[in-house]
């Protein structure tokens, strides 16, 4: 079966009133990618692993419902697609560069490697019988693995991230076969050669990161959705998982789902995740609803601050989950 690519590009009514604050990073977001660079598309990614002693069930049925105790995040990419391989070969930033500055901010705020890895963008097969073209090499800082600008393969780079598990002498993983849809080059990278004790996922957007102002910073998992009275999903507790290792990973920071019409723009759903479970997912929310006067994003910033340690949102009410698509 060909593979396709089903690309995701932040660019809705949602990211624009974000990125109008502009304290929002918008991963994904090609207007916020070009503050940054001057061509190609930026965004974060993070990798964690779950513990050493925790080893998934061989079996397939048994694997779907297995869940290890939390993970560990592991390290943070900033990724940027770029048009083809020669501009991922000519690929280079001057010392005042935002893109470098980005870079930077996060190092500074997270207690895990980043790496800045640029690569060339995917396009859908011309017929049935074949894949995308698979890239010769990506371009790679990442300091920890003495990488800086280095053209790297892709396989040769993952050999370099897997060893960074913990423990890295786990057997590594054998070439996985890629069907079905991905959503670019990196996806294609991350499900095919890194270790199934690997988890990654994309950080949607990152309030106040630079903490410039007074304040939390919140990593925002934005869910698109018409469903009425949205709850999470338990097949996606991996990736409220995932984002918990996000909050914990990055100093001073909490997480946030936001959920929001493809369309409609008149309400917003704002949640946490105090518990996360096989059987269920809990924690608070609330509704915000737009009026004239303001944007429903500044009503947003307002409700982040009244997150609590523990996940209660001043104003809302508990919710529990047991939902499956």
């Amino acid at each position: 079966m060909a593979l396709k690519v089903k690309k995701t590009i932040r660019e809705d009514w949602l990211s624009r009133e974000l990125d109008a604050q502009r304290r929002t990073l918008i991963s994904g977001s090609p207007e916020w990618s070009r503050r940054l660079i001057p061509d190609g598309l930026v965004t974060l990614r993070a990798i964690a692993h779950f513990p050493r002693e925790c080893h998934p069930p061989r079996d397939v049925a048994a694997r779907r419902l297995w869940l290890p105790p939390h993970y560990d995040l592991m390290q943070i990419f900033i990724t940027v697609e770029l048009a083809d391989a020669a501009a991922v070969r000519a690929f280079e930033l001057a010392p005042e560069a935002k893109l470098l500055l980005l870079c930077d901010t996060v190092a500074a705020r997270a207690s895990v490697p980043i790496a800045l890895v640029a690569f060339q963008q995917a396009s859908d097969p011309e017929d049935e019988e074949h894949h995308f073209a698979v890239p010769t090499h990506f371009k790679v800082t990442d300091k920890d693995l003495g990488l800086d600008g280095a053209l790297i393969t892709p396989e040769q780079y993952a050999e370099l991230v897997n060893s960074r598990r913990s423990p890295p002498d786990l057997k590594d993983p054998g070439i996985k076969e890629v069907n079905g849809s991905v959503n670019d080059v990196f996806h294609w990278w991350s499900r095919r050669f890194l270790s199934p004790q690997l988890a990654i996922n994309d950080i949607d957007a990152i309030y106040n990161l630079r903490k410039t102002e007074s304040g939390k910073t919140f990593v925002l998992e934005l869910k698109r959705s018409d469903v009425r009275n949205w709850l999470p999903y338990l097949d996606d507790v991996p990736n409220f998982m995932l984002l918990r290792s996000l909050q914990n990973g990055i100093k001073e920071t909490k997480s946030v789902i936001v959920q929001y019409g493809k369309i409609d723009n008149s309400r917003l759903h704002v949640l946490t995740t105090s518990q996360i479970t096989r059987t269920h997912i809990s924690g608070w929310h609330i509704y915000l609803n737009r009026t004239e006067e303001e944007s429903l994003s500044s009503y947003l910033i307002d409700i982040l601050q009244r997150v609590e340690e523990d996940g209660r949102i001043n104003g809302g009410t508990e919710y529990r989950s047991t939902r499956r698509r």
